[in-house]
Protein backbone atom coordinates (compact mmCIF):
# COMPACT_ATOMS: atom_id res chain seq x y z
CA UNK A 1 0.00 0.00 0.00
CA UNK A 2 1.50 3.39 -1.18
CA UNK A 3 -0.46 6.09 0.80
CA UNK A 4 -0.49 9.21 -0.78
CA UNK A 5 1.76 11.98 0.89
CA UNK A 6 -1.82 14.40 1.00
CA UNK A 7 -2.88 12.25 3.72
CA UNK A 8 -0.13 13.38 6.04
CA UNK A 9 -2.37 16.78 5.93
CA UNK A 10 -5.51 14.69 7.84
CA UNK A 11 -5.79 13.39 11.32
CA UNK A 12 -6.57 9.70 11.91
CA UNK A 13 -10.62 10.27 11.81
CA UNK A 14 -12.58 12.13 9.19
CA UNK A 15 -13.14 15.82 10.96
CA UNK A 16 -16.41 17.30 12.30
CA UNK A 17 -17.85 20.12 10.16
CA UNK A 18 -16.47 22.47 12.26
CA UNK A 19 -13.50 20.86 12.16
CA UNK A 20 -13.25 20.81 8.54
CA UNK A 21 -14.87 24.37 8.36
CA UNK A 22 -11.93 25.99 10.55
CA UNK A 23 -9.11 23.96 8.06
CA UNK A 24 -10.53 24.79 4.92
CA UNK A 25 -10.63 29.09 6.58
CA UNK A 26 -7.41 28.62 7.34
CA UNK A 27 -6.38 27.48 3.17
CA UNK A 28 -8.56 30.30 2.07
CA UNK A 29 -6.77 32.58 4.64
CA UNK A 30 -2.83 31.23 3.88
CA UNK A 31 -3.82 31.51 -0.05
CA UNK A 32 -5.70 34.50 -0.34
CA UNK A 33 -4.32 35.17 -4.33
CA UNK A 34 -5.72 31.36 -5.32
CA UNK A 35 -8.17 30.53 -2.85
CA UNK A 36 -11.75 31.74 -2.54
CA UNK A 37 -13.89 30.49 0.29
CA UNK A 38 -17.91 31.46 -0.24
CA UNK A 39 -21.45 30.38 1.45
CA UNK A 40 -23.52 29.34 -1.92
CA UNK A 41 -26.73 28.40 -0.31
CA UNK A 42 -28.07 27.41 3.48
CA UNK A 43 -29.66 24.44 4.32
CA UNK A 44 -32.80 23.10 5.33
CA UNK A 45 -31.60 24.01 9.61
CA UNK A 46 -29.86 26.88 8.26
CA UNK A 47 -26.35 25.51 7.90
CA UNK A 48 -23.78 27.04 5.97
CA UNK A 49 -23.21 25.16 2.42
CA UNK A 50 -20.20 26.61 1.31
CA UNK A 51 -17.68 26.39 -1.83
CA UNK A 52 -13.80 26.34 -1.78
CA UNK A 53 -12.51 27.29 -4.80
CA UNK A 54 -8.20 27.03 -5.88
CA UNK A 55 -7.70 28.38 -8.90
CA UNK A 56 -5.55 27.49 -11.74
CA UNK A 57 -6.18 26.19 -15.10
CA UNK A 58 -8.89 26.22 -17.01
CA UNK A 59 -10.48 22.81 -16.37
CA UNK A 60 -12.84 22.73 -13.61
CA UNK A 61 -13.20 19.83 -11.06
CA UNK A 62 -15.70 20.07 -8.85
CA UNK A 63 -15.49 17.48 -5.34
CA UNK A 64 -18.47 16.87 -3.15
CA UNK A 65 -18.27 15.76 0.31
CA UNK A 66 -20.54 13.53 2.10
CA UNK A 67 -23.47 13.01 -0.39
CA UNK A 68 -24.90 10.87 2.35
CA UNK A 69 -24.56 11.87 5.48
CA UNK A 70 -23.83 8.55 6.83
CA UNK A 71 -20.46 8.55 4.64
CA UNK A 72 -17.78 10.49 6.03
CA UNK A 73 -15.10 9.27 4.32
CA UNK A 74 -15.09 12.15 1.61
CA UNK A 75 -14.79 14.57 4.38
CA UNK A 76 -11.19 13.23 4.94
CA UNK A 77 -10.19 13.65 1.63
CA UNK A 78 -11.12 16.88 1.14
CA UNK A 79 -9.30 17.90 4.11
CA UNK A 80 -6.33 16.53 2.37
CA UNK A 81 -6.87 17.38 -1.14
CA UNK A 82 -7.88 21.14 -0.23
CA UNK A 83 -4.36 22.03 1.16
CA UNK A 84 -2.57 20.00 -1.32
CA UNK A 85 -3.52 22.03 -4.36
CA UNK A 86 -3.12 25.02 -2.83
CA UNK A 87 0.46 24.64 -1.75
CA UNK A 88 1.61 22.77 -5.31
CA UNK A 89 1.55 24.90 -8.32
CA UNK A 90 1.65 21.52 -10.72
CA UNK A 91 -1.67 20.67 -9.38
CA UNK A 92 -3.34 23.96 -10.68
CA UNK A 93 -1.71 24.12 -14.08
CA UNK A 94 -4.04 22.61 -16.13
CA UNK A 95 -7.39 22.26 -13.44
CA UNK A 96 -9.16 25.04 -11.05
CA UNK A 97 -10.26 22.84 -8.09
CA UNK A 98 -13.67 23.64 -6.42
CA UNK A 99 -14.91 21.59 -3.12
CA UNK A 100 -18.22 21.74 -1.75
CA UNK A 101 -17.17 20.36 1.61
CA UNK A 102 -20.60 19.11 2.66
CA UNK A 103 -23.28 18.84 0.50
CA UNK A 104 -25.76 17.68 3.63
CA UNK A 105 -24.43 19.71 6.44
CA UNK A 106 -28.38 18.42 8.75
CA UNK A 107 -27.51 15.37 7.97
CA UNK A 108 -24.19 15.25 8.63
CA UNK A 109 -24.16 16.89 12.04
CA UNK A 110 -26.66 13.98 13.24
CA UNK A 111 -24.19 11.49 12.69
CA UNK A 112 -20.76 12.90 13.76
CA UNK A 113 -21.23 11.09 17.66
CA UNK A 114 -20.38 7.66 15.77
CA UNK A 115 -16.43 8.85 13.84
CA UNK A 116 -16.38 10.78 17.07
CA UNK A 117 -14.17 7.66 18.40
CA UNK A 118 -12.98 6.13 15.46
CA UNK A 119 -12.82 3.47 14.39
CA UNK A 120 -16.49 2.92 14.43
CA UNK A 121 -17.75 -0.72 15.43
CA UNK A 122 -20.66 -2.16 13.63
CA UNK A 123 -22.81 -1.43 17.10
CA UNK A 124 -21.26 2.51 16.97
CA UNK A 125 -22.09 2.49 13.68
CA UNK A 126 -25.47 1.58 13.38
CA UNK A 127 -26.61 3.43 16.91
CA UNK A 128 -25.56 6.44 15.82
CA UNK A 129 -26.49 6.74 12.03
CA UNK A 130 -28.52 8.70 10.33
CA UNK A 131 -29.52 7.58 6.53
CA UNK A 132 -32.26 10.14 5.48
CA UNK A 133 -35.05 9.10 3.40
CA UNK A 134 -34.64 9.50 -0.67
CA UNK A 135 -36.70 12.80 -0.43
CA UNK A 136 -34.44 14.05 2.36
CA UNK A 137 -31.09 13.35 -0.13
CA UNK A 138 -29.35 16.40 -1.51
CA UNK A 139 -27.37 13.90 -3.54
CA UNK A 140 -30.68 12.43 -5.42
CA UNK A 141 -32.89 15.52 -5.46
CA UNK A 142 -31.67 16.99 -8.69
CA UNK A 143 -34.93 17.79 -10.80
CA UNK A 144 -36.19 15.83 -13.56
CA UNK A 145 -39.05 15.87 -15.65
CA UNK A 146 -40.77 13.35 -13.14
CA UNK A 147 -39.59 15.57 -9.94
CA UNK A 148 -39.31 19.36 -9.44
CA UNK A 149 -39.09 19.77 -5.83
CA UNK A 150 -34.91 20.11 -5.10
CA UNK A 151 -33.78 20.47 -1.39
CA UNK A 152 -32.29 23.58 -0.45
CA UNK A 153 -28.77 22.20 -0.79
CA UNK A 154 -29.59 20.73 -4.19
CA UNK A 155 -30.31 23.78 -5.18
CA UNK A 156 -27.04 25.46 -4.31
CA UNK A 157 -25.26 22.58 -5.83
CA UNK A 158 -26.87 23.22 -9.10
CA UNK A 159 -25.82 26.94 -9.03
CA UNK A 160 -22.50 25.92 -8.84
CA UNK A 161 -22.67 23.03 -11.21
CA UNK A 162 -24.80 25.65 -13.91
CA UNK A 163 -21.94 28.21 -13.07
CA UNK A 164 -18.99 26.59 -13.22
CA UNK A 165 -19.91 23.60 -15.84
CA UNK A 166 -17.17 21.21 -14.26
CA UNK A 167 -15.83 19.04 -16.61
CA UNK A 168 -15.14 16.10 -13.91
CA UNK A 169 -17.52 16.00 -10.78
CA UNK A 170 -16.74 13.38 -8.22
CA UNK A 171 -19.08 12.76 -5.59
CA UNK A 172 -16.99 11.41 -2.32
CA UNK A 173 -18.95 8.10 -1.56
CA UNK A 174 -18.02 5.24 1.34
CA UNK A 175 -20.09 2.54 2.80
CA UNK A 176 -19.92 -0.26 5.06
CA UNK A 177 -19.35 -3.08 2.62
CA UNK A 178 -15.93 -4.73 1.91
CA UNK A 179 -14.99 -3.77 -1.68
CA UNK A 180 -14.51 -0.41 -3.79
CA UNK A 181 -16.53 0.36 -7.42
CA UNK A 182 -17.14 3.10 -9.25
CA UNK A 183 -20.90 4.41 -10.60
CA UNK A 184 -20.39 6.61 -13.43
CA UNK A 185 -22.25 9.02 -16.05
CA UNK A 186 -21.24 8.37 -18.74
CA UNK A 187 -19.58 5.51 -20.10
CA UNK A 188 -15.94 5.87 -19.90
CA UNK A 189 -13.63 3.01 -20.59
CA UNK A 190 -10.57 3.97 -19.53
CA UNK A 191 -12.05 4.39 -15.70
CA UNK A 192 -11.71 0.89 -15.59
CA UNK A 193 -7.74 1.04 -15.44
CA UNK A 194 -8.18 4.55 -13.07
CA UNK A 195 -10.38 1.94 -10.60
CA UNK A 196 -7.54 -0.81 -11.01
CA UNK A 197 -4.72 1.35 -10.00
CA UNK A 198 -6.33 3.46 -7.08
CA UNK A 199 -8.05 0.39 -5.37
CA UNK A 200 -4.22 -1.15 -5.95
CA UNK A 201 -2.52 1.76 -4.24
CA UNK A 202 -4.80 1.56 -1.15
CA UNK A 203 -5.08 -2.04 -1.00
CA UNK A 204 -8.59 -2.77 -1.36
CA UNK A 205 -10.20 -5.10 -3.27
CA UNK A 206 -12.62 -4.32 -6.22
CA UNK A 207 -16.55 -5.55 -6.40
CA UNK A 208 -17.23 -7.56 -9.09
CA UNK A 209 -21.52 -7.08 -8.54
CA UNK A 210 -22.24 -4.68 -5.42
CA UNK A 211 -26.10 -5.11 -4.55
CA UNK A 212 -26.99 -1.82 -5.95
CA UNK A 213 -25.36 -2.56 -9.38
CA UNK A 214 -26.97 -5.02 -10.22
CA UNK A 215 -28.00 -4.82 -14.01
CA UNK A 216 -26.12 -2.03 -14.79
CA UNK A 217 -24.02 -1.73 -17.59
CA UNK A 218 -20.31 -1.95 -17.30
CA UNK A 219 -17.45 -1.42 -19.48
CA UNK A 220 -15.59 -3.46 -17.07
CA UNK A 221 -14.66 -4.64 -13.55
CA UNK A 222 -16.01 -2.47 -10.63
CA UNK A 223 -16.94 0.15 -12.94
CA UNK A 224 -20.65 0.55 -13.44
CA UNK A 225 -22.91 3.39 -15.65
CA UNK A 226 -25.54 5.16 -13.46
CA UNK A 227 -28.61 4.14 -15.48
CA UNK A 228 -30.90 7.41 -16.83
CA UNK A 229 -33.24 8.65 -14.29
CA UNK A 230 -36.84 7.49 -15.13
CA UNK A 231 -40.40 7.47 -13.26
CA UNK A 232 -40.33 4.97 -11.20
CA UNK A 233 -43.59 2.37 -12.02
CA UNK A 234 -46.20 2.57 -9.79
CA UNK A 235 -45.58 -1.05 -7.82
CA UNK A 236 -41.75 -0.27 -7.58
CA UNK A 237 -40.39 -0.69 -3.86
CA UNK A 238 -38.10 2.23 -3.80
CA UNK A 239 -36.61 4.45 -6.11
CA UNK A 240 -34.46 7.76 -5.83
CA UNK A 241 -36.64 10.74 -6.15
CA UNK A 242 -34.62 12.72 -8.41
CA UNK A 243 -31.50 12.75 -10.49
CA UNK A 244 -27.98 13.00 -8.94
CA UNK A 245 -25.17 15.51 -8.84
CA UNK A 246 -23.49 13.09 -11.94
CA UNK A 247 -26.70 13.17 -13.76
CA UNK A 248 -27.07 16.87 -13.37
CA UNK A 249 -22.78 17.59 -14.09
CA UNK A 250 -24.05 15.26 -17.55
CA UNK A 251 -26.27 18.02 -18.64
CA UNK A 252 -23.18 20.68 -19.46
CA UNK A 253 -21.00 17.47 -20.78
CA UNK A 254 -19.11 16.53 -17.45
CA UNK A 255 -18.15 13.28 -16.21
CA UNK A 256 -19.31 12.32 -13.45
CA UNK A 257 -17.77 9.31 -11.00
CA UNK A 258 -19.02 7.89 -7.81
CA UNK A 259 -16.02 6.37 -6.39
CA UNK A 260 -17.13 4.05 -3.41
CA UNK A 261 -14.57 3.49 -0.49
CA UNK A 262 -15.19 0.70 2.47
CA UNK A 263 -14.63 1.65 6.47
CA UNK A 264 -14.49 -1.73 7.09
CA UNK A 265 -13.17 -4.58 5.38
CA UNK A 266 -15.06 -7.99 6.19
CA UNK A 267 -15.12 -11.57 6.31
CA UNK A 268 -16.42 -13.43 2.28
CA UNK A 269 -20.16 -13.71 3.18
CA UNK A 270 -21.94 -16.60 1.53
CA UNK A 271 -25.44 -16.64 2.19
CA UNK A 272 -27.88 -18.73 -0.50
CA UNK A 273 -30.73 -16.47 -1.92
CA UNK A 274 -33.72 -18.23 -0.19
CA UNK A 275 -31.61 -17.34 3.35
CA UNK A 276 -30.66 -13.70 2.05
CA UNK A 277 -34.87 -13.21 1.28
CA UNK A 278 -35.71 -14.38 4.68
CA UNK A 279 -33.37 -12.59 6.61
CA UNK A 280 -34.64 -9.66 4.78
CA UNK A 281 -38.17 -10.09 5.01
CA UNK A 282 -37.81 -10.80 8.43
CA UNK A 283 -36.31 -7.59 9.13
CA UNK A 284 -38.58 -5.30 6.79
CA UNK A 285 -41.72 -6.84 8.41
CA UNK A 286 -40.47 -6.51 12.21
CA UNK A 287 -39.48 -2.75 11.91
CA UNK A 288 -42.42 -2.02 9.50
CA UNK A 289 -44.68 -3.53 12.43
CA UNK A 290 -42.18 -2.00 15.46
CA UNK A 291 -42.65 1.62 13.62
CA UNK A 292 -46.73 0.89 13.66
CA UNK A 293 -46.68 0.65 17.01
CA UNK A 294 -44.72 3.17 18.18
CA UNK A 295 -46.73 5.98 16.40
CA UNK A 296 -50.13 4.56 18.09
CA UNK A 297 -48.60 4.69 20.98
CA UNK A 298 -47.37 8.17 20.57
CA UNK A 299 -50.00 10.19 19.02
CA UNK A 300 -48.81 9.49 15.43
CA UNK A 301 -45.26 12.00 16.31
CA UNK A 302 -43.33 10.92 13.52
CA UNK A 303 -39.89 12.71 13.19
CA UNK A 304 -36.78 12.47 10.64
CA UNK A 305 -36.22 9.27 12.16
CA UNK A 306 -39.47 7.73 10.81
CA UNK A 307 -39.03 8.69 7.57
CA UNK A 308 -36.02 7.51 7.66
CA UNK A 309 -36.79 4.11 8.91
CA UNK A 310 -39.27 3.69 6.05
CA UNK A 311 -37.14 4.57 3.82
CA UNK A 312 -34.68 1.40 4.50
CA UNK A 313 -38.16 -0.68 4.96
CA UNK A 314 -38.81 0.06 1.34
CA UNK A 315 -35.05 -0.52 0.75
CA UNK A 316 -35.71 -3.88 2.29
CA UNK A 317 -38.49 -5.05 -0.31
CA UNK A 318 -36.26 -3.42 -3.14
CA UNK A 319 -33.36 -5.89 -1.78
CA UNK A 320 -35.49 -8.57 -2.11
CA UNK A 321 -36.67 -8.14 -5.57
CA UNK A 322 -32.44 -7.54 -6.45
CA UNK A 323 -31.84 -11.12 -5.06
CA UNK A 324 -35.16 -12.99 -6.95
CA UNK A 325 -34.11 -11.46 -10.23
CA UNK A 326 -30.34 -11.88 -9.56
CA UNK A 327 -30.12 -14.97 -7.16
CA UNK A 328 -26.38 -15.12 -7.59
CA UNK A 329 -25.19 -11.96 -5.85
CA UNK A 330 -27.34 -12.55 -2.73
CA UNK A 331 -24.51 -15.00 -1.40
CA UNK A 332 -21.89 -11.54 -1.39
CA UNK A 333 -23.78 -8.71 0.27
CA UNK A 334 -23.17 -7.68 3.57
CA UNK A 335 -25.63 -5.17 3.16
CA UNK A 336 -28.75 -7.85 3.72
CA UNK A 337 -27.40 -7.96 7.03
CA UNK A 338 -26.41 -4.57 7.82
CA UNK A 339 -29.32 -2.83 6.19
CA UNK A 340 -31.51 -3.88 8.86
CA UNK A 341 -29.27 -2.64 11.43
CA UNK A 342 -29.77 0.78 9.96
CA UNK A 343 -33.36 0.84 9.96
CA UNK A 344 -33.91 -0.52 13.52
CA UNK A 345 -30.87 1.57 14.39
CA UNK A 346 -32.63 5.19 13.18
CA UNK A 347 -35.88 3.73 15.23
CA UNK A 348 -34.41 3.02 18.20
CA UNK A 349 -33.35 6.75 17.95
CA UNK A 350 -36.96 8.11 17.64
CA UNK A 351 -37.54 5.65 20.40
CA UNK A 352 -34.57 6.60 22.98
CA UNK A 353 -35.96 10.31 22.35
CA UNK A 354 -39.78 9.71 22.62
CA UNK A 355 -39.23 7.69 25.75
CA UNK A 356 -37.55 10.75 27.44
CA UNK A 357 -39.62 13.07 26.45
CA UNK A 358 -42.56 10.94 27.64
CA UNK A 359 -41.52 8.66 30.66
CA UNK A 360 -44.48 7.54 31.59
CA UNK A 361 -45.63 6.25 28.33
CA UNK A 362 -45.35 2.24 28.59
CA UNK A 363 -46.16 1.38 25.60
CA UNK A 364 -42.64 2.98 24.05
CA UNK A 365 -40.59 1.54 26.82
CA UNK A 366 -42.00 -1.74 26.00
CA UNK A 367 -41.21 -1.12 21.84
CA UNK A 368 -37.96 0.50 23.12
CA UNK A 369 -36.94 -2.97 25.11
CA UNK A 370 -38.20 -5.36 22.93
CA UNK A 371 -36.42 -3.75 19.93
CA UNK A 372 -32.95 -3.20 21.57
CA UNK A 373 -32.83 -7.31 21.86
CA UNK A 374 -33.56 -7.71 17.94
CA UNK A 375 -30.79 -5.15 17.18
CA UNK A 376 -28.46 -6.72 19.59
CA UNK A 377 -29.29 -9.83 18.10
CA UNK A 378 -29.04 -8.54 14.54
CA UNK A 379 -25.52 -6.83 15.81
CA UNK A 380 -24.05 -10.14 17.27
CA UNK A 381 -25.39 -11.63 13.62
CA UNK A 382 -23.35 -8.93 11.53
CA UNK A 383 -20.26 -8.79 14.05
CA UNK A 384 -19.80 -12.63 13.63
CA UNK A 385 -20.69 -12.92 10.21
CA UNK A 386 -18.93 -10.22 8.44
CA UNK A 387 -15.78 -9.77 11.46
CA UNK A 388 -15.21 -6.33 10.29
CA UNK A 389 -11.60 -4.66 10.48
CA UNK A 390 -11.64 -0.93 9.86
CA UNK A 391 -10.22 0.61 7.11
CA UNK A 392 -7.86 3.37 7.73
CA UNK A 393 -9.04 7.12 6.99
CA UNK A 394 -5.50 7.47 5.27
CA UNK A 395 -6.00 4.16 3.54
CA UNK A 396 -9.23 5.28 1.90
CA UNK A 397 -8.30 8.29 0.84
CA UNK A 398 -5.22 7.51 -0.65
CA UNK A 399 -8.03 5.88 -3.04
CA UNK A 400 -10.05 8.79 -3.26
CA UNK A 401 -7.71 11.19 -4.32
CA UNK A 402 -6.25 8.62 -6.69
CA UNK A 403 -9.21 8.42 -8.41
CA UNK A 404 -9.68 11.77 -8.72
CA UNK A 405 -6.27 13.06 -9.86
CA UNK A 406 -6.21 10.64 -12.41
CA UNK A 407 -9.73 10.89 -13.61
CA UNK A 408 -8.56 14.41 -13.59
CA UNK A 409 -5.55 13.76 -15.91
CA UNK A 410 -7.93 11.50 -18.13
CA UNK A 411 -10.74 14.36 -18.83
CA UNK A 412 -8.28 16.95 -19.27
CA UNK A 413 -6.63 15.16 -22.19
CA UNK A 414 -10.11 14.75 -23.86
CA UNK A 415 -10.98 18.34 -23.71
CA UNK A 416 -10.07 19.97 -26.84
CA UNK A 417 -10.61 23.98 -26.21
CA UNK A 418 -10.42 24.47 -22.54
CA UNK A 419 -13.23 27.19 -21.67
CA UNK A 420 -11.52 30.37 -20.36
CA UNK A 421 -10.61 30.55 -16.51
CA UNK A 422 -12.98 33.65 -14.84
CA UNK A 423 -13.77 34.78 -11.01
CA UNK A 424 -17.32 33.99 -10.53
CA UNK A 425 -18.62 35.64 -7.66
CA UNK A 426 -21.66 32.41 -6.44
CA UNK A 427 -22.39 33.59 -2.86
CA UNK A 428 -21.06 35.33 0.08
CA UNK A 429 -17.49 35.06 0.81
CA UNK A 430 -15.89 34.24 3.61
Amino acid sequence: MDLHPATRLIGDRPPTLEELDERLRAVAAAHPQSCRLQTIGRSRAGWPVDLLTVHGGPVDVLLLGAPHPDEPLGLATIEALAPYVATRAETRETFTWHFVPCTDPDGTALNETWWAAWPPTMESYHRGLYRPAAADQPEWTFPTAHFTAPLPETRAMMTVIDTVRPRLLVSLHSGNWDHCHYMITPGEQHLVDVLTAAANRGGLPVAAAPSDCAGLESPGTGVFVLPRPQPAPPDAEWEPTGMSSAHYAARHGGLGIFPEVPMWRTRPLTLPAEESIAVLDHARTLVSEALARTLAADDGRESMFTAAVRDQVAIMAWMIGQVQQHPALAAEQPLTLTVPLRAAGMLLRHLRTRCTDEPGNRALHAEHDTLEGEFDAWCRRAQTALQPEPVPVAQAVTYQITTVLAAADLVARHVARPRARTDVDLGISR
